[in-house]
C-alpha cells in the first residue's frame, strides 16, 4: 500500500509528494545522506517537511523545463525511488540529477528517509539557488 502510494504521489507531481509526506512521516524521522552530509541526524517531521518544501520550491524557482521521472520500487517496509531530475540553469546550461531515495517505514509511518545522489550533479542547484 506504502509503494502505491509514493508510486501514485511521484506520478502526481510535487504537490502530491508533500502530501504524502504529511500524510506518512512519523513525528521523528531520521535523515541520511550517501554521502554522508553535516546535516544528517534526525529531526521532528515539521522540519522535514519544511526543508523538502523548500527543496521543491528551489527546484521549480531555478530549473527552466523541470521534469522528474521516478521508478519506484519495494514493500511496504522499505521504499526505494530511483529519481532522475532534468532542467536548465538560468545560465543556459542543462542539467541533469541521477539518485536513490530510500523510504524506511514502520507502522505505516516514514521513520528514515535515505538519500543517494552524487554532491557534483546538486552542485549546480544549489549554487543557482544562492547566486
Amino acid at each position: 500500500m506504502i509503494t502505491s502510494e509514493v508510486d501514485a504521489a511521484y506520478r502526481d507531481g510535487s504537490a502530491a509528494v508533500l502530501a504524502f509526506l504529511e500524510r506518512r512521516l512519523a513525528e521523528r524521522v531520521e535523515i541520511l545522506h550517501e554521502p554522508p552530509m553535516p546535516a544528517d541526524g534526525t529531526y521532528d517531521r515539521d522540519v522535514v517537511l519544511a526543508a523538502h518544501a523548500q527543496q521543491e520550491a528551489t527546484k521549480q524557482r531555478v530549473l527552466a523545463d523541470l521534469y522528474e521521472h521516478a521508478d519506484v520500487s519495494g514493500d511496504d517496509t522499505e521504499v526505494v525511488v530511483a529519481l532522475r531530475v532534468t532542467g536548465r540553469l538560468p545560465d543556459g546550461n542543462e542539467l541533469t540529477i541521477v539518485g536513490t531515495d530510500t523510504l524506511t517505514v514502520v507502522d505505516g509511518r516514514v521513520v528514515r528517509l535515505h538519500s543517494a545522489f552524487d554532491p557534483s550533479q546538486m552542485q549546480p542547484l544549489s549554487g543557482s539557488a544562492s547566486g
